[in-house]
């Protein structure tokens, strides 16, 4: 037989093996980027900390949040070809304070990580099944032909990942690497291949790069991001909870704002249905997004049921009643999430008596939108501020109001600025009312084990609820201060009743800066819980505390607690 005979008859038998299946190659699934929204110009983001040993080259922007700037550590302008970001004033040298962009930039990072996890991305497309804990990447198939191989699709694990020597992302599409916990890459491992746009790693817990790694693609980590000596990363480092940790760097992100194309989804060989609204002409997998009409929920009503539940409802109605809750201690630390059909739950199980900070976004099966504003809700019970009235008589003695020329004394003594407001990013350390003669040091209180706001240990201080909101900032700042003293002598606050609108009062904090309040209105409350006075978050509110009412020697309190509503001066 000739050469060319023979060369015939292998290629006829090639093509009769492949023709019958005798060689299956692996199959493909599809995968798709997140949109990391303002999230997509960092570089790195952190949470807790960001920390560097110097010198690192950093391409892209730098954020830290909602941590304050002064939580930057060997970080400088210098080694950034971008911006340094920080919530607050106390970043490094040339940092921009934008608190509003980190927060937003933190919330479409946490909406990235979990789409990560949902819609083509989810555990049932895993390439290979969910594999393993401790799987190293390096020498595992997955049910590819060449080990260390990786075409686009989803790679999951039940732990975590390992990476010991080096892969390769071939072809064109989407990698979605997804863990339930760790990331961890060997001294002088690397990943090569791939558009680094297009590489993701969702790590459940903590991603860790050894010296001299070459990693690509974007880490979008729960918890933290250490790079060890001289690592290298093209991509993200972010950190949703906690540090992104430096050491001698080079990380250069790369432009992905657009959700990249999804990666195919092999179709079955038959020709695909046009009225389909569910698979394009190509075999794509196509997801609805949600609507552009679809508005970012905000919540309308709060309260605490009991001890440890909270209940909470929300709105507008938009054309969809599906949608997803975070909730946490902090605010942008979002501990816990669960799906919600309909608008309003009540979240049980939370510690005792303490205040969470919720936010709420529509979503569909494979989508979650944008969260609305975070708020406070679950705030605690009112402050027990009275003592007792002298030898337990009623009425009780209340001073005079004083003259108005002790009001002029009172002002020399203690200047007070009437220049255009700014709002305090400090501790508060001092409150003064010319009005009512007040002025003050603020003790930082919590609350009770019976779930009651604390109260200041003496009758001249005033307490601020530290777990709420600063006083300046949006929110409802609370600040509580005693009727009376244990010995008959007048409380701080004896005079609070006086308050008129239009009064102004005065908030010094521990940075120097005055923030001026004009009072609003005063209501009257029974003891127990008020979300109203603790979560009102549409302005910079101040509420000052204190009792009214009876006495009632049984339950050593007086039967009302009386409510100042202040508004920040614009």
């Amino acid at each position: 037989m000739t050469n060319v005979h023979r060369t015939s008859v292998i290629v006829l038998f090639l093509i009769a093996i492949l023709a019958n299946g005798f060689f299956s190659l692996p199959k493909a699934y599809a995968a798709t980027s997140p949109n990391l929204g303002q999230a997509d110009r960092f570089a790195v983001l952190g949470a807790a900390h960001v920390t560097n040993v110097p010198t690192s080259s950093i391409t892209g922007d730098v954020g830290l949040s909602p941590a304050s700037g002064s939580l930057y550590s060997g970080i400088t302008q210098a080694q950034v070809t971008g911006t340094i970001y920080a919530v607050d004033g106390a970043g490094p040298a040339g940092s921009i304070s934008n608190a509003s962009l980190l927060t937003t930039a933190k919330n479409n990072l946490s909406t990235a990580y979990d789409n990560l996890n949902a819609g083509d991305n989810a555990d049932g497309n895993c390439v290979g099944g969910i594999v393993a804990d401790a799987t190293d990447l390096s020498t595992y198939d997955f049910g590819n032909p060449v080990i260390g191989s990786f075409p686009p699709g989803v790679y999951c694990s039940a732990g975590s990942f390992q990476l010991t020597t080096t892969i390769t992302l071939t072809g064109s599409g989407v990698w979605v690497f997804k863990t339930v916990s760790g990331l961890d890459v060997s001294n002088g491992a690397s990943v090569t291949g791939g558009d680094p746009c297009n590489v993701w790693w969702r790590v459940g817990s903590s991603a860790v790069l050894g010296t001299t790694a070459a990693f690509r693609g974007n880490i979008l980590a729960y918890s933290s991001v250490t790079m060890r000596t001289g690592a290298t990363l093209s991509g993200r480092a972010m950190a949703s909870n906690a540090d992104v940790i430096l050491d001698s760097n080079t990380i250069t992100n790369a432009a992905c704002a657009a959700a990249a194309t999804p990666t195919p989804t092999p179709s079955s060989g038959s020709s695909s249905s046009s009225s389909s609204n569910s698979t394009s002409s190509t075999g794509d997998t196509v997801h609805p997004p949600l609507s552009s009409t679809v508005i970012a929920p905000y919540i309308i009503d709060s309260r605490r049921v009991d001890a440890n539940s909270v209940f909470i409802s929300w709105g507008p109605y938009s054309g969809i009643d599906t949608f997803n809750v975070q909730y946490g201690l902090e605010n942008g630390v979002w501990l816990y999430s669960t799906n919600v059909t309909g608008f309003f739950t009540t979240i049980n199980d939370l510690p005792l008596n303490r205040p969470i900070w919720v936010r709420i976004a529509a979503r569909n099966e494979w989508t979650i939108g944008r969260y609305g504003e975070a708020k406070l809700v679950g705030g605690p019970s009112l402050p027990n501020t009275g003592l007792a009235p002298y030898k337990n008589t009623i009425p009780w003695y209340v001073p005079a109001v004083p003259t108005w020329d002790e009001k002029l004394l009172f002002q020399n003594s203690f200047p007070l600025p009437e220049s255009v407001n700014k709002t305090s990013s400090g501790l508060p350390v001092r409150l003064s009312i010319p009005a009512i003669n007040v002025h003050a040091n603020i003790q930082h209180l919590g609350i009770t084990p019976q779930g009651e706001m604390e109260v200041p240990d003496n009758a001249v201080d005033v307490g601020w609820f530290e777990s709420g909101s600063r006083p300046g900032e949006k929110g409802s700042a609370v600040i509580a201060g005693h009727l009376d003293g244990k010995n008959g002598e007048s409380g701080v606050f004896t005079h609070l009743h006086k308050l008129k609108e239009g009064d102004k009062l005065y908030i010094e904090d521990d940075k120097g800066t005055s923030t001026t309040f004009i009072v609003r209105e005063s209501r009257m409350y029974d003891p127990g819980y008020a979300d109203d006075v603790f979560t009102k978050n549409d302005n910079a509110h101040l509420n000052l505390v204190t009792c009214d009412g009876f006495w009632d020697a049984n339950s050593k309190s007086y039967s009302k607690r009386l409510v100042v509503f202040t508004d920040i001066t614009q």
